[in-house]
């Protein structure tokens, strides 16, 4: 003969009969503790407290009676129990089913970039969206905002160069070589971790992201530069080369925006380790990144990054 198969505690019917009969029970046996403790209250009242004392008790005994005798010694707690387990099959499952959700909302808080959550509930003051989406939406914005004032500050340095250093400009302006990548997509997802990574998931806010950015503009598109001179050759009213004089121009180049910049605003060193748990801050950067990038993927199948 084979042996009979183990069940497991999530495993078999519940008796619902049985449950439903528990707890009439339950209710019985608390009707008869209250009377019993008002009985003791008020002189006047004494004999229409004790006549039904003695009814109620008549009443629960009848209930008591249906009750196992085990269940019954253990008073409406013996009962209570006696229910739940009649109901233990679906108890478990629903144990199983609110422990997982629970799980579920803790993973998410600690996965997700803090900003967002500042954004969404409002943490701040600044601004209470309703969803994921429109609180990324509204931290992206503020993001690409300030990267735009980053490179017209690049262009005014450019500017900048050429007037003060007297340099010839429309020759300096034909050798600008521009690097930015001013029209590519951001990877806003990973700016939003580095910054809340930053300040350990707590006391965050937009205002102070930005301010962080600005504080260091200058080197979101580093310009760099280098003097030159050329001979160009001098003509007469006649168009005749009648000499050659030197003009200096610079090359001014404009070099595109990194991730290491949001490294420098935020003061992150990646190979530090990340508070008190066992990973760098690197490693934090890029779990938080991946999930906020699969969480809006989530709500969004037409998720991409923001553009400028």
């Amino acid at each position: 003969m084979s042996e009979p198969e183990k069940q497991q505690m999530g495993d078999g019917q519940d008796n619902y009969g049985q449950a439903a009969k528990q707890v009439a029970n339950v209710a019985k046996q608390v009707g008869k503790n209250a009377a019993q403790k008002a009985a003791a209250k008020g002189a006047e009242a004494t004999v229409n407290a004790a006549t039904a004392t003695v009814k109620a008790g008549a009443t629960a005994g009848k209930a008591v009676a249906n009750i196992a005798v085990g269940t019954a010694a253990g008073g409406p707690w013996g009962a209570i129990i006696s229910a739940a387990w009649s109901m233990r099959h679906t108890l478990f499952k629903v144990l199983i089913c609110i422990c997982l959700v629970i799980v579920f909302i803790v993973v998410t808080v600690i996965s997700l970039p803090a900003i967002i959550f500042d954004s969404i509930f409002g943490l701040s003051g600044d601004y209470s969206g309703s969803s994921l989406r429109a609180a990324y939406s509204e931290l992206s914005t503020n993001v690409t905002q300030t990267i735009n004032e980053g490179y017209r500050f690049a262009l005014d340095k450019v500017d900048s160069i050429i007037r003060e250093g007297d340099y010839d400009f429309d020759s300096s302006m034909a050798a600008l070589e521009d690097n930015s990548n001013i029209d590519e997509d951001y990877d806003i997802c990973y700016a939003l971790s580095v910054y809340s990574a930053s300040m350990q998931q707590s006391n965050v806010s937009a205002d102070n992201m930005v301010y962080k950015m600005r504080n260091i503009i200058d080197q979101m598109f580093v310009v760099t530069y280098e003097v030159l001179n050329v001979e160009i050759p001098i003509f007469s009213d006649l168009m005749e080369i009648i000499g050659t004089e030197i003009i200096s121009f610079v090359k001014c180049v404009i070099h595109p925006l990194t991730d290491s910049f949001f490294l420098t605003a935020f003061g992150v060193d990646v190979n530090a380790k990340y508070g008190e748990f066992d990973i760098t801050y690197g490693e934090a950067i890029d779990f938080m990144t991946d999930s906020l990038r699969q969480t809006l993927q989530g709500e969004s199948k037409f998720y991409k990054k923001e553009e400028i």
